[in-house]
Order: C-alpha cells, then sequence, then structure tokens
C-alpha cells in the first residue's frame, strides 16, 4: 500500500479521535508516526524521530505555560477590566475595546482559541452589565481573536514560519540545461527568503500601528 495514503488515513484518524474522545492527540499522532513510518515506510527510527519539530514544541509549551499563569494570577481580568475603565461609560466603545484586546492578546501568543476561551466569560459579564447584546460582544471577541491569530507569535504563525523556511529549492533538471540549474534554484530560494522578509517587516508595522490605536484610549492622550 502507498505510504502516502496510509499516513493521510493515519491523519483522519486523529482528527477523528480528537472530535470524539478525550484522548491526547498528540501522543496517538506520535504513535500513529512511529507505526506509519517504521512499519509501514520501512524508516528508520532516528529519520522518524529528527522530523519532530522540537523547536516549534519548545516555542508552543512555553507561550502556552505564560499565559496559564498570566491566568491563574488574574492579570488577564486586570487588563480587561482596566479596558473597560478606558472607555469612561462609552458603552458603544467597549465592543470595539474588546475586539482590540482580543487581537492583541491572541498576536501575543495564545492564539485564537485560547483569546476567545479567556476573554469570552468577562466580556459576556460586561455586555450583561453594561446591556451590550451578547451576540455583538462575542462577535467582537471571536474577530479579534481570529485576527490575532495571523501574528507570527500566535501557535498558527509559529508553524506556518516554522514550515515555510526554505533553505533549498530542486528544480527537475530537465527543465533548463545543468549549469544553470543550481543557479536557478538559488535564485529562487533569494527571492522567496527576500519576500518573506519584507512581509515580516510590513506585518511588525501593522503591529506597531495596533499599539499606537490602543495607546491614543489611554487617558492622557491627545
Amino acid at each position: 500500500m502507498n505510504i502516502a495514503h496510509v499516513s493521510l488515513a493515519a491523519l483522519v484518524v486523529a482528527i477523528l479521535v480528537s472530535c470524539f474522545t478525550e484522548l491526547n492527540v498528540g501522543i496517538l499522532a506520535l504513535s500513529l508516526a512511529w507505526i506509519v513510518g517504521v512499519y509501514v515506510g520501512g524508516m528508520p527510527l532516528n529519520d522518524v524521530i529528527g522530523g519532530f519539530p522540537v523547536s516549534l514544541f519548545l516555542t508552543l509549551a512555553g507561550v502556552t505555560l505564560l499565559f496559564s499563569q498570566a491566568q491563574l494570577n488574574r492579570t488577564l481580568d486586570r487588563i480587561a477590566h482596566r479596558a473597560v475603565r478606558l472607555c469612561r461609560g462609552n458603552t458603544g466603545l467597549i465592543p470595539v475595546m474588546f475586539f482590540i484586546l482580543a487581537c492583541a492578546l491572541a498576536s501575543m501568543g495564545p492564539g485564537n482559541i485560547s483569546t476567545a476561551a479567556l476573554l469570552g466569560p468577562m466580556a459576556m459579564a460586561v455586555a450583561g452589565r453594561a446591556a451590550i447584546p451578547a451576540f455583538l460582544m462575542i462577535i467582537m471577541v471571536g474577530n479579534g481573536a481570529q485576527s490575532g491569530a495571523l501574528s507570527p507569535f500566535a501557535p498558527t504563525g509559529v508553524i506556518v514560519n516554522g514550515l515555510g523556511d526554505i533553505q533549498k529549492v530542486r528544480i527537475d533538471a530537465s527543465l533548463m540545461k545543468p549549469e544553470e540549474q543550481h543557479v536557478v534554484e538559488d535564485l529562487v530560494a533569494a527571492a522567496y527568503a527576500d519576500g518573506k522578509k519584507k512581509l515580516e517587516s510590513q506585518r511588525f508595522q501593522d503591529a506597531g500601528f495596533l499599539g499606537n490605536l490602543m495607546k491614543s484610549f489611554m487617558p492622557g492622550s491627545s
């Protein structure tokens, strides 16, 4: 059987198990990778282990631990209450403030799902006290969290950046002269790296704009 088909089937199994059971899908995925790689694909165990993204795992684990501590010591509650006070009683600004807060929080590391779970209850409580439609408030929190998920520090951004690094490009030798192949491959890789660098620079500029926008809500700002 084609190992690609087996790998795809194993991925589908892992997704289905994560949807309908409480089994840790990470442990299941590691087990399936070992079974498929060693016993189906005939790969050496060291090659299978070498595919584990250690740096990505440490980044995600560290960010998750950091924001778990921020939740336990009620830092996030204080930030949310401070954000509401900055609205100075303007009910129309409260949903916008929670959108900005969700975007900023998600962009710093927790990602969209964790941010929505952290801010959702607080947003609902504030909406009830301020007579704001709960549907509007949860939409603002959800969309803010989704926009923050585009950050390179969010789990989705970390994964995309890790998978998006290109060290070498290989082009079919039949498409060009042999003496030109390596030059074209290096040019393509360099062009990709340059484009990615410019995109990241623009992304940081957008993050700076968001920070300045949040500062404009601070007391004493002109």
